[in-house]
């Protein structure tokens, strides 16, 4: 018995080890809506987690010029999926005070851009996206089956 207590002890933190997948990624592009820059605007980037909530890995906002620039490493169980969340308030109206998203842009960082180590070796870029037109949305995981209707797209800032 102490001895298969002795086993399963020294093979935990082992198992562990094993399965845990550390990554680290570069993203940079830039927003516009109808044209003019998507400034001051925030983006996030979760861990995906397919059976618990979504891991908020960071949060930023765009620059003046409506360009970003992500810089991220990290650790997770299994396998690093991240992905950008960006909720789009472009064309969106003011009401009471507060901005509704009229939706959200979601792009998965693709397993070719994420660097095993802890230091990114490549980035990816996403080019130029106008909030205003047809906004990427990648979902992933039971969203992708069900059309996206689980994941929050809608959300309000004050004004």
């Amino acid at each position: 018995m102490i001895k298969q207590l002795l086993l399963i002890t020294l093979l935990t933190p082992i198992s562990v080890a094993l399965l845990t997948d550390q990554g680290s990624f570069f993203v940079r592009g830039i927003l516009t809506c109808n044209g003019n820059a998507y400034s001051k605007m925030p983006i996030e980037t979760f861990e995906k987690n397919y059976i618990f909530k979504d891991d908020l890995l960071t949060t930023t906002t765009t620059n003046d010029d409506g360009s970003f620039y992500i810089k991220y490493s990290g650790k997770d169980l299994v396998f690093f999926n991240p992905y950008i969340y960006v909720p789009n308030y472009c064309l969106s109206e003011t009401y009471n005070g507060l901005k509704c998203t009229t939706g959200a842009m979601m792009i998965q960082i693709p397993r070719e851009y994420i660097s095993a180590s802890l230091a990114p070796d490549s980035e990816f870029v996403v080019g130029e996206i106008d909030m205003a037109k047809d906004v990427p949305f990648e979902a992933q995981g039971l969203a992708r089956i069900f059309g996206g209707a689980l994941v929050n797209t809608h959300d309000c800032m004050a004004v």
